[in-house]
């Protein structure tokens, strides 16, 4: 097994109506959201844990469309963001390379 490549800490994407969150990059994707964007997700390694922080502009209400590339589980139905300006979500991600998915395995919401 060879030594994992450097990736920085966070990667800070600026807005964009269509963003792809790239974590061959990072482990962390962090966007303000300017609008309702579509994020496609991408780069990662088999097993990587990957986290994608969504932070509300000033305005609040933004939504975001993901692509099919993010796998749901039976516990975790939809992702629904914090509504209020300035909050931020994280969203927690294990890439699978069999299932070229990444399965969203946690949500933590209003920080």
């Amino acid at each position: 097994v060879g030594a994992r490549p450097y990736r920085p800490a966070v990667l800070a994407l600026a807005y964009a109506s269509t963003l792809t969150a790239d974590f061959a990059r990072a482990d962390t994707v962090r966007v303000t959201l300017g609008g309702s964007p579509t994020i496609t997700l991408t780069g990662a390694a088999d097993g990587q844990r990957c986290v994608l922080e969504l932070t509300q502009d000033a305005v609040g209400g933004r939504v975001v469309s993901f692509g099919s590339e993010i796998r749901l589980g039976a516990d975790i139905s939809a992702i629904d963001l914090s509504n209020a300006p300035g909050l931020t979500d994280r969203l927690g991600l294990i890439y699978s390379a069999a299932s070229a998915a990444f399965d969203l395995v946690a949500i933590a919401k209003g920080f």
